[in-house]
C-alpha cells in the first residue's frame, strides 16, 4: 500500500536517521520507496527504481526539499553516515556483485570520499549498523551471520579498510554501580 501525500510532501515506507553534511545546510539519510505525488522526478516506488535501482541514500537541503540520490552503489545502499569532510560511510547489498544471488541477504561496508567508492568488508554477513568518526579515521559497526540472527558483534576498524578487530563487551564482568 502506497503512503498517503500530506501537502505535497515526500513520503518513504523506512528511513534512517539523518546526518549533517559538512556545511550544515543539506543532511543526509536513507529512506526506501520514495513516494512524491507533486514535485520533479520519480513518482512511486517503481519509478525511482527504473531510475535508480534500490540506492535509498538521500541528500536533501531542507529549504527546498529537493531530494536526490547521494550514490549510485550496486543494489540497495542504506544508512549513511558521515564525517566532518563530508566522507559517507554506508551499507550496501553485495550478493549479486560476489554471486551469492540466493544465499541470504549479505549487506556489507562502503565508503564515498572525493567522488570514489571503496569496499571496505567482505565479511559475508548482515552489517547492521554503522559509524564514522567526526575526523573520517575509525569506523565502529555491528554484524550479524544473518538478518534472521538476533546474536550480534562489534567490530572496529580504520577508514582505509585496516585494522579491522573484534571488540570483546565482557559482559559477565559487568557490575551495577551505586553512582
Amino acid at each position: 500500500m502506497m503512503p498517503r501525500p500530506v501537502g505535497g510532501v515526500i513520503h518513504f515506507y523506512d528511513a534512517s536517521w539523518p546526518s549533517y553534511m559538512a556545511n550544515g545546510k543539506r543532511f543526509i539519510f536513507s529512506g526506501e520507496g520514495p513516494y512524491n505525488p507533486s514535485g520533479n522526478g520519480p513518482k512511486n516506488y517503481k519509478e525511482y527504481e527504473d531510475q535508480y535501482r534500490k540506492n535509498f541514500i538521500f541528500i536533501m537541503d531542507g529549504r527546498n526539499n529537493e531530494l536526490k540520490p547521494a550514490l549510485i552503489n550496486g543494489n540497495h545502499s542504506i544508512n549513511p553516515h558521515v564525517s566532518n569532510d563530508d566522507t559517507i560511510l554506508f551499507i550496501s547489498r553485495t550478493n549479486e556483485m560476489d554471486g551469492l544471488e540466493n544465499a541470504p541477504e549479505i549487506l556489507e561496508l562502503f565508503l564515498y570520499r572525493k567522488g570514489k567508492i571503496k569496499r571496505l568488508t567482505t565479511l559475508h554477513a548482515y552489517i547492521k549498523w554503522t559509524r564514522i568518526s567526526r575526523d573520517g579515521r575509525f569506523i565502529i559497526f555491528t554484524k550479524r551471520n544473518s538478518e534472521r540472527d538476533r546474536d550480534f558483534s562489534y567490530w572496529l576498524m580504520k577508514s582505509d579498510g585496516t585494522g579491522l578487530r573484534e571488540i570483546k563487551i565482557p559482559v559477565d564482568g559487568l557490575k551495577q554501580g551505586s553512582n
